[in-house]
Formats: structure tokens, sequence, C-alpha cells
């Protein structure tokens, strides 16, 4: 079961990790027009609501890949809106 929760977390990373592309693009444009503001919204929504989850059922791979998606999503969502014009 433990060798699972691992393998679990580093699939998640790297689907966390599909969010730095994004970040990139918005830091080296200085620009957000072309991004969705309520697309990354949603999806910050859902990523804080499986992190509870994953807290509430003591998940550690549901805690750790929502975790980092969470702080990536949130990073986007303030470069978003600080590039927005």
């Amino acid at each position: 079961m433990i060798l699972f929760e691992i393998w679990m977390c580093l699939i998640g990373i790297s689907m966390a990790l599909s969010g730095i592309p994004q970040i990139y693009r918005i830091y080296k444009n200085k620009s957000s027009n072309d991004v969705s503001l309520s697309l990354w919204i949603i999806v910050t929504h859902g990523i804080f609501w499986w992190l509870i989850y994953g807290i509430i059922i003591n998940s550690i791979s549901i805690i750790i890949t929502n975790f980092i998606c969470l702080i990536i999503d949130l990073i986007i969502l303030f470069l978003v809106m600080k590039y927005r014009r």
C-alpha cells in the first residue's frame, strides 16, 4: 500500500507541475490577456476541496499532490490578475 501511495504522489506531482508552463508564459510576456481567469478560479476551487478531502481521509498522496497543485494554481491566479490589462 505504501508503494502505491508513493506512485500516486509521483503521478500527482507530475500533473500538478503542468501549470508551470503557464506561469512561465505569463511572466515572460508580462500579459495574461489570453488566459481565462474564470477557468483558473474554478480549477483552484476544485483543487482546494480535493485537498480538504485528502486531509479528511488522511491520504498522503492526495494531500501532497493537491497542496503542490494549489500553490501552483494560486501563483497562476496571482499572475493572471497582476498582468491583466
